[in-house]
């Protein structure tokens, strides 16, 4: 069944424009279960992999598999490694080399056409994600042990996610639990992803939280409103050094702040409004700290 295989490498590629590597891959004609062991997902062939997937167990329809198509009916991903690095001069692994060529429909409907989906959610397990940023002395932040799922629910799919933790990891910075609750709008049997909407609520401990929705999530256009309540030093710890500002703030209460913002791939990150109350801060000068 090596046909399979090469089915589903195909298909990956033509629907992520990415280079797929599989370690290990078993499926049974029987029951149709698929595992898969080490996949590694990059952007091409010389660029460090942007995605890492221990394992993948799913299950197919065998007699649709055996006519070139990839059906679900269960699917879970297990220890997903998300890992983004940036350069310092602004290249990433995501950066596609210029001799990249998208896939056309064409070789697209020759990769297997599109995917089926006859499950009713798709679990994730043991998740991490991590942004590292060498344009600013090695600023690295992480999401860590992230387990939840993505579910049918009408027309709609549900989106719970919880880190078990977060925070920088160039310095120990560490900030908590973070949760993830949110619906694609529309995009019930996992279809039609690019005109859904996205309504979500991100809560990082009891701390701050941020409200994130989008009328039509392939125009990458965003608005967040954002509540926070942390202590005014822990806050600009968030901030990679080399942004951060020349003086030192010190003070034991934490810092009120709600802001409201929007981003757009246009436009770029506009700022609506911004509220900040704080009481008993110090400040003085970086250099005299």
């Amino acid at each position: 069944m090596s046909f399979i295989r090469q089915l589903i490498e195909r298909k990956i590629s033509a629907a992520t424009g990415a280079v797929v590597a599989i370690g290990q891959f078993s499926f049974s004609p029987f029951t149709g279960v698929v595992e898969i062991l080490d996949m590694k997902v990059s952007v091409s062939r010389f660029v460090p992999p942007v995605l890492g997937v221990e394992r993948i167990f799913a299950k197919l329809s065998v007699t649709r598999a055996m006519k070139q198509e990839i059906v679900l009916k269960e699917l879970s991903i297990e220890k997903p490694a998300l890992t983004v690095q940036i350069r310092s001069d602004g290249t990433s692994n995501l950066t596609r080399p210029d001799t990249h060529k998208s896939e056309t429909p064409e070789q697209d409907k020759q990769a297997g056409g599109s995917w089926g989906f006859e499950c009713d959610q798709i679990s994730v397990i043991g998740a991490n994600l991590q942004l590292h940023h060498f344009g600013h002395e090695g600023y690295k932040v992480a999401i860590e042990r992230l387990n939840g799922a993505i579910k049918a629910d009408g027309n709609d799919l549900q989106l719970k996610f919880i880190a078990d933790t977060c925070g920088r990891r160039d310095i120990p910075l560490e900030l908590g639990q973070l949760s993830f609750d949110g619906r694609l709008t529309g995009a019930g049997g996992f279809n039609n992803f690019t005109t859904c909407g996205l309504d979500a609520m991100i809560r990082l401990s009891s701390n701050i939280a941020v409200k994130l929705t989008s009328s039509v999530l392939s125009n990458h256009n965003f608005d967040f409103d954002i509540a926070a309540s942390m202590k005014l030093p822990t806050l600009l710890q968030l901030l990679p050094d080399d942004l951060r500002l020349p003086v030192v703030v010190d003070g034991d209460t934490p810092v009120n702040l709600k802001a409201r913002a929007s981003f757009g791939r246009d436009r770029g990150l506009k700022l609506q409004s911004l509220d900040l109350k704080a009481t008993d801060l110090s400040v003085r000068s970086r250099e005299n700290a």
